[in-house]
């Protein structure tokens, strides 16, 4: 994902709790800017922040600056989809205006076998809403979006014939949208960005959160940070650590010369 040495060197010692006053104040130089604002037609820089209500009271600040009125998709749910939001793929009530900014949710797979028009993370903006579509412009082209389905299976298995079927016990339905003006660290996983504001709130309260934010970006220059980097927020997992460790004991181990 990075192609700079000296960043992926900093990521590393984040990642592994080897930061060094030198690192941290290299980081915090960089992303002590002001993000710019958007040049016409270009996405604004995306949030990553720690903690939910953060990434709403931004994108719900966001929304309401836009003209006109929301319009709200009320997810179709059938069966046990697991109790409250944090067990949704989607939002339960999905709100949305021309010109908001979104994340796809899932990769396109009605495109078929010709390739996706978007992917589980592209990033795009809302141009119109049709009602039973939403047409969203991703790199100077509009796709209509549709509803997707997810479905929770249930696996049973037969001891006669020594097979495992599977069953549908739930399915929820909604378009595969988020809005996108900012996104929880935990779901920018797996993403990329080339610039993104970090904003690590009150502090990062899960090993490796910080990491996973920093990594996210191809480059220090795409980097700005709500504020500075202080030494809580490089919280490293202990199996992590635990590892680095028994790698680094076989590599002395391996080097212990041998004698005849």
């Amino acid at each position: 994902r990075q192609s700079d040495a000296g960043f992926k060197a900093m990521l590393n010692a984040v990642r592994y709790g080897r930061v060094t006053a030198e690192i941290a104040g290299a980081l915090n130089e960089a992303g002590a800017r002001t993000p710019p604002d958007p040049a016409p037609g270009e996405i604004p820089i995306i949030t990553l922040a720690t903690r939910n209500d953060i990434v709403n009271g931004i994108n719900a600040r966001h929304l309401a600056a836009l003209p006109g009125k929301v319009q709200k998709a009320k997810a179709d749910i059938s069966g046990d989809f697991g109790r409250g939001e944090a067990n949704y793929p989607a939002d339960q009530e999905l709100q949305l205006k021309e010109g908001a900014q979104v994340m796809f949710l899932r990769n396109d797979i009605s495109a078929a076998p010709e390739p996706p028009r978007w992917v589980n993370g592209t990033i795009g903006t809302v141009v119109r809403i049709l009602g039973d579509a939403v047409r969203v412009e991703i790199d100077g082209e509009e796709v209509d979006v549709e509803p997707a389905v997810w479905e929770r299976y249930r696996y049973i298995y037969n001891p006669g014939t020594k097979t495992l079927s599977r069953e549908v016990v739930a399915e929820f339905t909604q378009f595969p949208l988020r809005l996108a003006w900012a996104v929880t660290i935990h779901k920018s996983q797996g993403k990329t960005y080339d610039r993104a504001v970090v904003d690590l709130g009150s502090g990062a309260f899960a090993p490796g959160q910080t990491y996973v934010a920093l990594s996210r970006l191809t480059s220090l220059d795409g980097l700005y940070l709500s504020r500075p980097l202080r030494p809580r927020d490089i919280r490293v997992d202990e199996d992590v650590r635990r590892f680095m460790r028994a790698a680094w004991e076989a590599r002395q181990g391996d080097s212990t010369p041998q004698l005849p």
